[in-house]
């Protein structure tokens, strides 16, 4: 019997749902999004759906010996490259026109005031 109750009122749930749907216009439906965390959460704690995973070898060991073997690659690169060779011989700035005072003494009489 209780049984039979529950079920009743799923049934009258259910015909109400559908006559609130029945209301919405066809085309368009609500769509339910989940909240998400914000940005600041995220870079401070990282992504909470995979936050329980473990770190493979490659997170803790690989990436940073990746990145440490490509840097002393392109240190020793651009360390033993024949930079004489280069047609560029690289940028100088423009000489600027040396001003000469006229008068020596005019540059005393400043200092001392």
């Amino acid at each position: 019997m209780a049984q039979e109750q529950v079920d009743e009122t799923k049934k009258t749930e259910d015909a109400a749902a559908d006559a609130v749907k029945s209301e919405e216009p066809a085309g368009k439906r609500k769509v339910s999004r989940k909240d998400l965390p914000s940005v600041g959460y995220l870079l401070a704690h990282g992504d909470p759906a995979t936050a329980h995973l473990p770190k493979t070898w490659g997170q803790i060991w690989g990436f940073p010996l990746v990145v440490a073997i490509v840097f002393f690659i392109s240190l020793l690169t651009f360390h033993y490259a024949p930079h004489h060779k280069s047609t560029r011989r690289g940028f100088k700035l423009p000489k600027a026109p040396v001003k000469i005072p006229v008068d020596p003494s005019s540059l005393k009489k400043d200092k001392e005031l």
